[in-house]
């Protein structure tokens, strides 16, 4: 069986990438090799590629917060109250990091941080209550992709941060 660093130097050369920039098809099997070095199986090597993936876009891998430090104001390049997130930066906002949204999700979501929302846990579901700019608190669903079903035996006073 080829090993995946073979793997990689083939499928380069294959690409034409070898011949074209040596160094390029060398930094990018140097990687792989790195990688293979950890001996990752199925599942832990999935695990793996899917945080390295995120880690080398420049997403965050953990929710957003509104801690300053994690904002940068963009108001003066942008003439009007604009933060950009530090660990993250396709993430918007116009509250200083209380919401924010991706710039290149189409569904028009805005995402609250994590630190912004309130929660009550009646009758074993998970309610959040969290602030919109201009509106006041508005409720619903705080969706993060790690995000678990709370009931209320496991509730406690931060039952939706421990559910994320």
């Amino acid at each position: 069986m080829t090993t995946l660093v073979e793997h990689a130097r083939r499928e380069l050369e294959l690409a034409g990438q070898t011949e074209e920039d040596p160094g390029y098809a060398a930094a990018l099997t140097a990687t792989v090799a790195a990688f293979a070095s950890h001996g990752h199986s199925g599942a832990s090597a999935e695990h793996a590629i899917e945080q390295l993936t995120a880690l080398l876009k420049y997403e965050h891998l953990s929710p957003l917060t509104s801690d300053p430090d994690e904002w940068e104001d963009q108001s003066e390049r942008s003439g009007v109250p604009m933060w950009q997130n530090r660990r993250n930066p396709r993430a918007i906002s116009v509250d200083r990091g209380r919401t924010y949204r991706l710039v290149d999700d189409d569904s028009g979501a805005t995402y609250v941080s994590q630190d912004m929302a309130f929660c009550k846990c009646p009758e074993g579901q998970c309610v959040c209550l969290y602030p919109v700019p201009d509106i006041g608190v508005q409720r619903g669903p705080v969706h993060f992709p790690t995000a678990g079903q709370v009931t209320t035996e496991a509730a406690t006073p931060r039952c939706c941060q421990e559910a994320r």
